[in-house]
């Protein structure tokens, strides 16, 4: 085998990994934050590896809810509240 001996690096975290760590990151410093300033805060995070679309960042946090690392706040549908 040619490549026997030579170690290749490992392929970068998906966009999508960035983007939940990017959310994460974000709701664990501020605690509770509106959806809007939060995909905000987030899009700019992942902006020098790519611009990632609203709806992309929308689906992200609604996996990130059923994962339980964050909630909806009770009584406004649009903040949300970290959890993990």
């Amino acid at each position: 085998d040619p490549n026997f001996g030579i170690i290749k690096a490992p392929p970068p975290p998906s966009r999508n990994f960035r983007l939940e760590a990017a959310l994460v990151m974000t709701m664990k410093s501020n605690k509770t934050m509106e959806t809007k300033d939060l995909i905000m805060a987030a899009s700019v995070f992942v902006s020098k590896f790519y611009k990632p679309d609203v709806k992309e960042v929308k689906k992200v946090i609604e996996q990130l809810i059923a994962k339980k690392y964050m909630k909806r706040c009770e009584g406004s549908p649009t903040k949300l509240s970290y959890l993990a």
